[in-house]
């Protein structure tokens, strides 16, 4: 897939816990779409991740967790 068919699901925020759980600003109607679109990667194709939805937080972010993200640590390298 080009990058001009691709489509931005969302933005990592940042790290939620030490476990690798992940906070995601979602730019679809419902947090949990992030998730059922399938495999997502990272903006330059260089990593794919199969989410899932946690739960909601306040705003527009939701809690997702990834098994490729282990740490809080590779959670962090992710964010942007």
């Amino acid at each position: 897939m080009t990058k001009s068919e691709r489509v931005c699901l969302g933005a990592i925020a940042g790290a939620h816990g030490v476990r690798g759980d992940f906070r995601v600003k979602y730019f679809t109607e419902a947090p949990e779409n992030v998730a059922a679109y399938g495999p997502v990667e990272t903006e330059d194709a260089s990593r794919t991740f199969t989410l899932k939805f946690m739960r909601e937080a306040k705003g527009e972010f939701a809690i997702f967790c990834a098994s490729e993200i282990n740490s809080r640590e590779d959670a962090e390298a992710l964010k942007g």
